[in-house]
């Protein structure tokens, strides 16, 4: 009865091999075709950002590219944006043409962020691409404020754009000079950061070139309410605190170090921000 089962089974483990070479002889592989035509879409989509923050000034527009797998003839793909507020029309290719630039314009209001969007038809889209993406815009907020200016006894209107959460730039004003034509600015050479926290302190990190002296060159400014700045051979140190913003006069109060790196400083002169409006 052993011998018999062996038997058996060494017949049945033949079979059971030829079947399986049998198999593998007779079977073709074909490998998955990627072509356009093979999947039903030729348009994909890249972009090197997809989060956009701009200043009140800036043109309000952004780009991203279509691209194409077959570039042999000529062709239209479809785009469809989710918002109204950012518009896409039809792109067109010529013959030869694999990727175009699409530049997407909107108009949304200062201190706003709006989302959209914008997919190639489904019917177009290569289905191995990327065939939409999400477009995230921030319009910063615009203030109006009356910069006094300590250490040269002078004052002028100037915008301040909320560049962040609590974060805030006093932009380079220029004036343009009626004998000569040149721009020069009225207060500080560089646009100046500051932050404002929980508390309503307000600080100031090195700024190296906030105004020129002609003897020493480029003068740099800290936040010094702390009286805690020190220079260094290449910038100055300190906790940078400038002030407080008094919510209820809607003004800042600046107590700003100016120095130069590596030989000294003028000392601490106090500047004042006045708003039109609470922050």
């Amino acid at each position: 009865m052993k011998r018999l089962f062996k038997y058996t089974f060494a017949v049945l483990a033949g079979v059971m091999a030829m079947t399986i070479t049998s198999c593998t002889e007779e079977y073709e592989y074909d490998a998955p075709s990627t072509s356009a035509a093979a999947v039903g879409g030729n348009f994909f989509l890249s972009a090197d950002a997809t989060s956009f923050t701009y200043l009140p000034t800036d043109e309000q527009s952004f780009s991203f590219v279509v691209n194409r797998v077959d570039s042999t003839k000529e062709e239209t793909v479809t785009l469809i944006s989710s918002n109204a507020k950012f518009t896409v029309a039809p792109l067109s290719f010529a013959a030869g043409e694999k990727s175009k630039k699409v530049v997407v314009n909107f108009d949304i209001p200062s201190g706003s962020t709006e989302v959209t969007t914008i997919a190639v038809d489904s019917i177009q889209a290569f289905i191995y691409g990327v065939s939409r993406y999400d477009f995230k815009v921030t319009r910063f907020k615009q203030y109006t404020a009356t910069f006094v200016m300590g250490m040269f006894q002078a004052q002028y209107e100037t915008p301040v754009y909320q560049v962040g959460d609590g974060k805030y730039m006093i932009p380079v004003v220029y004036e343009t000079d009626p004998d000569s034509g040149k721009k020069y600015a009225v207060g500080y050479e560089e646009d100046i950061v500051f932050t404002v926290n929980a508390k309503k302190q307000v600080f100031v990190d090195p700024h190296l070139h906030a105004w020129y002296n002609s003897n020493y060159g480029y003068v740099g400014i800290i936040g010094n309410a702390d009286e805690d700045a020190k220079v260094t051979e290449t910038s100055a140190v300190g906790s940078g605190l400038a002030g407080t913003y008094d919510a209820e006069n809607k003004m800042i109060e600046l107590n700003l170090y100016h120095f130069v790196p590596n030989l000294g400083a003028f000392g601490t002169f106090k500047d004042y921000l006045v708003f039109t409006e609470d922050l």
